[in-house]
């Protein structure tokens, strides 16, 4: 579970693994192209991050649901106008794991992951893309300020373990500082 978790973290930052992203064209991203003068660029810090309506499926059938809260957030998401970011991001976080009726509660740390890529930021749209290692994904804007910024991501992340595939979702919320 701890392994699936950690492996979330990663993708969770903006994460929404969707075969129909957009490859990055780094045509829009410093600016917000609805006419407003607030832009994504810069460097955010992660002020909280939460995943919630977790599940995890093993061939098909339920297995688990699961809750995350973190504390201690440390580090930033730098999001440069050439369209590369550098992202640097750990916490301790708290998962509640429920497994055939049963609550469980676990506390872990998740050390600082530097992470570099593009991204483009869709205004219009409300979207933010984030290429890494060739994979794309795309999260929502909730907010957008010049002091803060709110993104949300439907998470969904599948291995293959000793022939069983094991599928994980849950919606994240990250929100960031200036």
């Amino acid at each position: 579970m701890k392994k699936i978790i950690t492996l979330l973290c990663l993708v969770s930052f903006f994460a929404a693994c969707n075969d129909e992203s957009p490859t990055p064209n780094n045509s829009n991203n410093s600016n917000n192209s609805s006419g407003t003068s607030v832009g994504i660029t810069g460097v955010w810090n992660l002020v909280d991050l939460i995943e919630e309506d977790g599940q995890i499926t093993r061939n098909g059938e339920l297995a688990s649901t699961y809750s995350t809260t973190t504390s201690n957030q440390n580090g930033t998401t730098e999001f440069r106008s050439d369209g590369t970011y550098i992202s640097k991001i750990g916490y301790d976080y708290q998962i509640i794991n429920t497994i055939d009726g049963e609550t469980s509660v676990d506390n872990a740390t998740k050390a600082p992951v530097i992470t570099l890529g593009e991204y483009t930021y869709d205004s219009n749209k409300k979207e933010i893309s984030t290429t890494v290692d060739g994979a794309t994904f795309t999260s929502l804007v909730t907010e957008l300020a010049a002091n803060k910024i709110v993104i949300v991501t439907d998470t969904r992340t599948e291995t293959v373990e000793d022939g069983v595939t094991v599928v994980s979702t849950n919606k994240t919320t990250a929100t960031y500082s200036k």
